[in-house]
């Protein structure tokens, strides 16, 4: 029997808690997939959106907090939930909070050479063509612009809340294993992904096969992938 497995998710730019549902649909049964939600949608839908990323992985702090746990967790994020993981394990670095058993962030460029695309100045028709470019926006939203009108000023705060970025080094080391994982087909030189190195205690670093959210198309693999490295961690006493 498999040692349960406990992951919190930070979704990427335009997600609430259900961003990842097609994946979540793959799970092993022994694994527990919680992903958080920023204000401005879902649950949440009623509160004022936040900005910064600062004020992003400070909300998910909070979140993560106040669910008081008491066993190990991982923490996962792909885009722009990688990048707020950074920011948040920095924070919980620095406040002596209990760190993730490992972090397993995917579809981001290092923090360090992190490049935003400029697409939030764009017209509204032109952003959501790069939006669609990138993929993970179920395509029947594009069908409706009603939709796209109620979507694309939390879109655009995502989008411009990654665009004003700008990456400080650590004031403090995270003392917490991570696995960076990317598409095949990302715009980016691999030694962008490559670059966490420069901050985080990286064990592996591994390109997958497909785009920006080659995650969705090898939900299969990626459940393997964490499987495999939580099984090791369990063996190693890392738990």
């Amino acid at each position: 029997m498999k040692e349960p497995l406990l992951i919190i998710a930070l979704p990427y730019a335009g997600g609430d808690k259900y961003a990842y549902r097609s994946l979540e649909r793959e799970k092993p049964d022994w694994i527990e997939f919680v992903s958080l939600e920023l204000p401005g949608r879902g649950m949440r839908r009623k509160e004022a959106q936040i900005g910064t990323m600062d004020e992003i992985a400070a909300d998910y702090l909070q979140q993560l907090r106040s669910l008081k746990l008491s066993k190990a967790f991982i923490l996962f994020g792909h885009s722009m939930g990688a990048l707020a993981a950074f920011e948040m394990l920095r924070k919980m670095s620095l406040a002596g909070d209990p760190l993730p058993s490992f972090a397993y962030l995917s579809g981001c460029q290092a923090p360090c050479v992190f490049e935003a695309r400029k697409i939030v100045h764009l017209p509204a028709e032109e952003f959501w063509q790069e939006i669609k470019k990138l993929g993970g926006t179920p395509e029947q939203l594009f069908a409706y612009p009603e939709l796209l009108n109620m979507f694309e000023p939390i879109f655009k705060n995502d989008f411009r809340a990654l665009e004003l970025y700008r990456y400080e080094s650590l004031a403090m080391p995270v003392n917490t294993a991570v696995h960076i994982r990317w598409g095949s087909r990302e715009p980016h030189h691999q030694e962008k992904f490559e670059q966490w190195r420069s901050d985080l205690n990286v064990v592996s670093l591994n390109q997958m096969h497909g785009g920006h959210f080659y995650l969705f198309e090898k939900a299969k693999e990626i459940w393997d992938d964490i499987s495999q490295i939580h099984q090791q961690n369990h063996q190693e006493g890392g738990e």
